[in-house]
């Protein structure tokens, strides 16, 4: 095997920087993909042993030794397009991180598995004298065209957490630095002897902006011959060479729409240069370009020379290097582009214009470190940002006196407060200080004055241990105890105490309480009242203050959030007077500009066909999916069936931690705006209901109800499709559709990313069964459900005894799909082709639960359940309440659906109107409900109101 590291060059991505990598000598994407027979040739160009073969080849028949948690933080499952499969994850930045390196076609990936086997690790402890040996599954297992083994993925600052000495949990030996990388010897020993390879990878916060530039153009790097117009691209080529340091901006603007995705597949073939690990693509786009790593190298060279300006003297250059003091503090000149200047400012990054350099230097808020401070204002600034820690108290007193400093005149003055001796006091130092440093400095006052007398505390140490212990243990573990019977133990302990210890005040108890929940607020809270109630009282986390990484994506279409929620609101009594409950909306939102993608309205609970169906309404509008759906932990987003159709789109799937509600809070936001805009303002709404013991009958939302379920789908379409969609933001004042346009043209139009809305699309948005597959039978065809299905591939000699891959209709079981020489067939129910349609899959599972719990015997709980029977048990059971429930709800959410405009009229679809005929609904009568309900709608004005 190669010992060549894998991440020898630091990031292997720069491997990309070759021209040749990406030239039409070369196959599209340099990552072939995974078969298993090509194990064994990819063994022996990595010149592997029998034995390490085997064992590559177990891992691959074998499933996880592990499902991985997050432990709170957001999982999920990446979309493969070298393996077929969903690879898990369970850490957003590293091991996400991870996988989209080593998708990268430059990357070389041949086979990556989720921890396939557990390590025998050893480590050592006590200094060497002790050995511990366990079982460490490694995150994955990796093999590219040079390198085979296992990868261990963490954060720098993961790392150096597990190693300190002063960890009671850490491992002091586990990970070392070597030659400038991170290693695990441990790991190293126990892959070694299995004949494999052992790596760390590290993601540090200096690549996170190469992550972000990574996830912009990820979709021109999955297919690298997309929309590329060679002419174009010369003409890109061409511009960028007669101006070195151009804008992406700059170049979009000389080109039509239709040639932009060309410019972003030049950067993602690295036949332009970018330099993506330190200036960001998105969101602005200003980011320069050049045509090669030399062209930059020098135009960098000439932007390091100092820049003459007038505000900057001769002590001050603007250079690469350049030391200085920024607001009191240590900062550094990392690199001058134009008139962009790149600093280091403790652990951060910040990119400024020269003109607000030079704004900062002439305050003197930017002074080099040279010299002692030559003036009491200089000095005033140092103590100023010395008293960081104090500026919250600083600002809460300036806003107390704020009224009496801007008081002018003496009728101003007349009608403030009178002054107390505090106020008076805030004034005096504050123009005291104003004297002494300089204006704008007067708050330096308001600092906390150095308190005298004794700081120790006169409370015997044991006393403090007692109350120490009861905050902890007593009053902090059980929810009922208050803080008067906490103090009242305390005094109890403190008189059995052997030394008889003299009890302390109430006073002293408490200022205890609040001096030990200021350290442990969030665990108190969580100990007394739950998780929940702790969660909510949590500070909020911005996105800057996390690891940088991108929340919402770095373009329009890569992040988008699917969620469910029942509807506030009541629908009328069906023609057969049964109540069809309130009915769920599921709704796709794009965070990053908060726009509603796609929303549909059905009676049935969330389930994997609600997904079906957003994802559907969604193509139907945008003819676009996103590369990341972001999801909570329902069943219906973890079952096969939504995997396979992700999988099948290169989808990431994200996995939101339960009862977390601030990780999905846009969409929960959205949620409320459609609930309180919408809803609320309808008749039949719920909101009365929060007291249901205070509401009249005459004013129950049942009785109030006149929006059907079509009614109210056209209703909540034409709100978040027409009326959010053109409300401008508040701050910036535009809509999320222009937003969105713009992003649009900005990131790209990614044309080569369109899914077409056709039958073959419809076709991979229906579900499998369990099993995934039948087997063809002459007799009954292909089995599907317990039901028989028939085409006439099933009676042919060849097909007899084999399985096929099996699709069905959740909406129509007198239908189904089989995969038959690589091309779906669609099979019929024999004798149910019209006895079922119009029947749904619930009715179907009513009709089964009923028939087994039925049976009395073993043998009758064998038996299989065919059509025949089912029509029995509905001709004997049609009458029923839950049967006629189902089947009503099953023909709303289908009218719903496929209900269509010709002028003013509706279309009603014709198994609704089968169903409502044969339950005793004429057609006439439906008609008049619904143009009655039609007319009712009331007047809408903007939806800002109703007139």
């Amino acid at each position: 095997m190669s010992a060549e590291h894998p991440f020898a060059d630091g990031s292997f991505i720069d491997a990309a920087a070759d021209d040749h990598v990406f030239s039409d000598s070369h196959p599209s994407s340099l990552s072939p993909k995974f078969s298993f027979d090509k194990i064994p040739r990819w063994t022996r160009e990595l010149h592997l042993t029998a034995e390490t073969r085997d064992l590559i080849e177990h891992m691959c028949k074998t499933s996880p030794v592990r499902k991985p948690t997050g432990n709170g933080n957001v999982t999920g499952y990446y979309a493969s397009n070298i393996m077929y499969a969903r690879i898990p994850w369970s850490s957003r930045s590293a091991e996400l991180g991870f996988l989209w390196r080593a998708h990268h076609p430059a990357a070389g990936t041949r086979l990556i598995l989720s921890e396939p086997i557990y390590l025998r690790i050893t480590t050592e402890l006590n200094g060497g004298k002790d050995n511990h040996s366990y079982n460490y599954p490694p995150d994955y297992f990796w093999m590219t065209d040079r390198w085979a083994g296992f990868v261990e993925c963490k954060w720098e600052h993961e790392i150096k957490r597990i190693i300190h000495p002063e960890n009671p949990k850490g491992k002091p030996g586990m990970f070392v630095m070597k030659d400038g990388r991170w290693s695990c010897p441990p790991g190293e020993a126990a892959a070694k002897a299995l004949g494999l390879g052992f790596v760390v990878f590290v993601m540090k916060q200096s690549e996170v902006q190469l992550s972000n530039n990574l996830e912009v153009l990820a979709d021109y790097h999955d297919e690298p011959k997309g929309n590329y117009l060679s002419d174009v691209a010369q003409r890109i080529k061409k511009i960028v060479d007669d101006s070195p340091g151009i804008q992406i901006r700059e170049i979009q603007d000389r080109l039509q729409d239709d040639e932009i995705d060309t410019l972003f597949f030049l950067l993602a073939r690295r036949e332009l240069y970018v330099d993506f690990a330190r200036q960001p693509l998105a969101p602005n786009y200003t980011t320069p370009v050049y045509r090669d790593a030399v062209v930059a190298s020098a135009a960098t060279r000439l932007s390091e020379l100092p820049i003459d300006r007038n505000l900057l003297t001769s002590e001050f250059d603007v250079r690469t290097g350049t030391a200085f003091l920024l607001r009191g503090e240590p900062a550094k000149i990392m690199g001058v582009v134009d008139d962009v200047v790149t600093i280091e400012h403790g652990d951060t990054h910040e990119e400024m214009m020269l003109e607000q350099l030079e704004r900062l230097v002439a305050s003197n808020e930017a002074k080099l470190v040279e010299g002692p401070a030559k003036s009491m204002r200089e000095r005033g600034l140092a103590e100023y940002y010395a008293a960081r820690e104090q500026w919250p108290r600083m600002l809460r007193r300036e806003e107390l006196i704020r009224p009496f400093l801007n008081a002018r005149t003496q009728y101003q003055r007349k009608q403030l407060p009178p002054k107390t001796r505090t106020i008076y006091r805030y004034l005096t130092n504050y123009h005291t200080a104003e004297e002494k440093y300089g204006p704008g400095l007067g708050m330096l006052g308001l600092r906390d004055k150095q308190r005298l007398g004794n700081p120790q505390r006169q409370l015997d140490p044991a006393v403090i241990a007692i109350m120490d212990d009861v905050i902890d243990n007593y009053w902090a573990k059980t929810p009922g105890r208050n803080k008067e019977v906490s103090w009242g133990e305390v005094r109890r302990r403190c008189k059995k105490h052997r030394l008889n210890l003299q009890s302390p005040s109430r006073t002293a108890f408490y200022a205890q309480l609040r001096r030990n929940s200021a350290e442990k607020e969030d665990e108190y809270i969580k100990s007394r009242y739950g998780e929940k109630v702790a969660y909510a009282m949590r500070a909020a986390v911005w996105e800057d203050d996390w690891d940088d990484l991108s929340i919402d994506g770095e373009h329009a279409w890569a992040v988008s959030h699917i969620d469910h929620t029942q509807v506030d609101c009541e629908t009328p009594l069906a023609a057969d007077g049964l109540h069809l409950g309130r009915p769920w909306f599921t709704v796709m939102v794009s965070p990053r500009y908060r726009r509603i993608l796609a929303v549909t309205l059905s009676y049935e609970p969330p389930s994997y066909r609600s997904c079906m169906q957003v994802i559907r309404e969604c193509v139907q509008r945008h003819n676009r999916l996103p590369r990341v759906i972001v999801t909570d932990g329902g069943k219906e987003f973890r079952s096969d069936y939504f995997g396979a159709l992700l999988l099948r789109f290169g989808i990431t799937q994200k996995l939101r931690p339960a009862r977390k509600p601030r990780f999905g809070a846009v969409l929960e936001r959205l949620n409320l705006t459609i609930t309180s805009k919408l809803f609320h303002n309808l008749a039949g709404n719920t909101l009365a209901m929060k007291d249901p013991r205070s509401v009249s009958a005459s004013h129950n939302p049942r009785r109030l109800a006149i929006y059907s379920l079509p009614t109210l789908a056209d209703l909540v379409r034409e709100f978040c499709y027409n009326y959010l969609d053109t409300q401008a933001h508040h701050l910036n004042g535009v809509t999320p559709r222009d937003a969105f346009k713009a992003d649009m043209r900005l990131g790209g139009p990614r044309s080569h990313k369109i899914v077409l809305y056709n039958e073959d699309f419809i076709l991979l948005t229906l579900p499998t069964t369990k099993r995934r597959y039948a087997t063809a039978s002459p007799r009954q065809g292909f089995v599907i459900n317990r039901i028989p299905y028939w085409c006439r591939e099933a009676k042919e000699r060849e097909n007899r005894g084999h399985k096929f891959s099996v699709k069905y209709d959740p909406e129509d079981f007198s239908k189904a799909w089989v995969l038959i020489d690589g091309k779906w067939r669609l099979c019929y129910s024999r004798e149910f082709r019209y006895r079922f349609k119009g029947l749904s899959e619930k009715e179907i599972r009513i009709a089964t639960t009923e028939l087994l719990g039925a049976a009395q015997t073993l043998k009758e709980k064998r038996r299989a359940i065919n059509a025949t029977t089912l029509a029995d048990f509905f001709a004997k059971n049609c009458d029923r309440s839950d049967v006629k429930l189902a089947r009503t709800r099953a023909a709303e959410n289908k009218a719903a659906r496929a209900e269509t405009r010709v002028g003013n009229a509706r279309r009603i679809p014709k198994p609704a109107l089968e169903h409502r005929q044969e339950h005793g609904a004429p057609l006439r009568d439906l008609g008049t409900q619904i143009t009655a309900s039609r007319r009712s709608l009331p007047k809408w004005t903007g939806f800002g109101g109703i007139s």
